[in-house]
């Protein structure tokens, strides 16, 4: 296991809580693999927490295309009653380039105003956490980017994000430095493709996480496969009543 200091935000949750993950593919892929989140029943075991996973492709603060009748990401959330929220967003921007940012701000501003304007879980405004796009992977290869053209402006659409999100008091989670220096410190890949984290890279991207969101790691172990089945069968039910595979249809 590689562990990498990071800032903690010590982010509080509270018994009960339902905690939604939003945002682009990077989001989207944790219910996949569920390493993160049984590290997150683990450590928070009698909290009995209720975790969804509405992350979607392609997906930013502003524009998140649905088919028809799909219903909104508020009347989701709702669905959810989300109490605390991680929304990884910024990738998908982050090619604009320096001539975008502006514009991303103020998307960032809106979606922190806007989702503080709600009540997802009928009684309070939920607990928003800014995370950060991961850094494009050098995987060494002719076939796949580099990432010398690619990370420096999601370094800049990260830094964009920290300065709304310090601006508004709300928690924010440098994802890109992160995930540059566990690629530095690796021995294998993280990303199959320079830019999505495969089953491994999930695996071993979850304790870090755990720690820059809590302040704490559990390292993993093949006791816990046992309660990731268990989280990976939910994940799957949950995917297949959010979501339609083929929605258009």
């Amino acid at each position: 296991m590689i562990t990498i200091p990071a800032s903690a935000v010590e982010l509080k949750l509270n018994k009960g809580d339902h905690v939604v993950l939003i945002g682009n593919t990077l989001a989207e892929r944790f219910q996949y693999f569920g390493y993160f989140e049984t590290l997150l029943h683990k450590q928070f075991t009698d909290l009995d927490l209720v975790v969804r996973n509405q992350g979607y492709g392609g997906d930013e603060f502003r524009f998140r295309p649905r088919s028809l009748d799909f219903g909104t990401p508020e009347s989701h959330l709702t669905s959810a009653e989300a109490d605390v929220i991680l929304a990884f967003f910024g990738f998908n921007e982050s090619f604009k380039g320096p001539t975008g940012l502006n514009e991303f701000r103020q998307e960032i501003q809106a979606f922190i105003e806007n989702t503080r304007a709600q009540k997802y879980n009928g009684q309070s405004a939920p607990v928003i956490v800014l995370l950060s796009p991961i850094a494009v992977e050098n995987l060494g290869t002719r076939d796949l980017p580099d990432g010398s053209k690619v990370n420096p402006n999601i370094k800049l659409y990260t830094q964009a994000i920290s300065e709304v999100a310090d601006a508004n008091d709300v928690p924010f989670v440098d994802l890109f430095t992160l995930s540059k220096q566990l690629y530095e410190a690796a021995d294998e890949p993280f990303t199959f493709n320079g830019i999505h984290f495969s089953e491994q890279g999930y695996q071993r991207f979850a304790g870090p996480l755990m720690h820059a969101l809590f302040g704490s790691e559990i390292p993993w172990n093949d006791n816990l496969e046992v309660l990731r089945e268990e989280v990976n069968e939910k994940s799957f039910n949950y995917f297949h009543n959010h979501r339609a595979v083929n929605g258009y249809y």
